[in-house]
């Protein structure tokens, strides 16, 4: 798959709306991480990366059979994505209170760019130059690769105003806000947006006096 297929403000499952942030959005809360984590084995990497596209049915199907081979290594490939999940959601997090990320984050994050390049190839197709992964079908760890291009893109080509995070009081899910008036709160209005509409209405319905 082209490289650039991950780049930009994309259509995806869940709310984010960019797919390093449907990333950071398999866990709920983190402040509390092992609340509403999705990632309990490699396995459930490989159902999310289906489900945002990053592979298709025979990549799935490929690389289930390879992680079945190397067990192992495809648990710590999960240590790895879910460092590098909270590593990514630390800095935009940072960015959007304090400005500016910590230096050691950035550093991890470096670390994850390197691994990335050095799977990058530049072809020449129908209609002209793109990048592409190289060696991805023998790496357990390729799925993390569109991730850290995805970052890398939001930090340095997007408008890093537009990111928020859920105003939710138990989420910390993050999205990129496309709403016409840049007003948007909630991760999903169907889910945090009505339990907070909930919330006010109880509220206001116990503070009315009796009879």
């Amino acid at each position: 798959m082209l490289v650039d297929d991950y780049n930009g403000v994309v259509d995806l499952t869940q709310a984010g709306g960019i797919l390093c942030l449907e990333f950071t959005n398999t866990v709920d809360n983190y402040l509390n991480p092992g609340d509403g984590e999705r990632f309990s084995g490699y396995g459930d990497l490989i159902k999310w990366a289906g489900d945002v596209g990053i592979l298709d049915g025979d990549e799935i199907e490929s690389l289930s059979g390879l992680y079945a081979q190397r067990t192992s290594e495809g648990e710590d490939t999960l240590y790895s994505a879910k460092k590098l999940r909270h590593t990514i959601h630390t800095i935009f997090a940072a960015i959007m209170t304090v400005g500016e990320p910590a230096e050691s984050d950035l550093h991890y994050l470096n670390r994850a760019v390197a691994e990335m390049h050095d799977h990058l190839t530049l072809v020449i197709g129908d209609d002209g130059p793109h990048w592409v992964w190289q060696g991805e079908a023998d790496r357990l760890d390729a799925i993390l690769w569109p991730v850290t291009y995805s970052a890398v893109s939001l930090l340095t080509s997007v408008d890093l105003g537009q990111m928020r995070e859920c105003s939710g009081s138990s989420c910390t899910w993050l999205f990129y806000d496309t709403s016409k008036n840049r007003s948007r709160k909630w991760c999903k209005m169907g889910t945090c947006g009505n339990r907070a509409k909930a919330k006010r209405h109880y509220a206001k319905t116990k503070k009315k006096p009796a009879g």
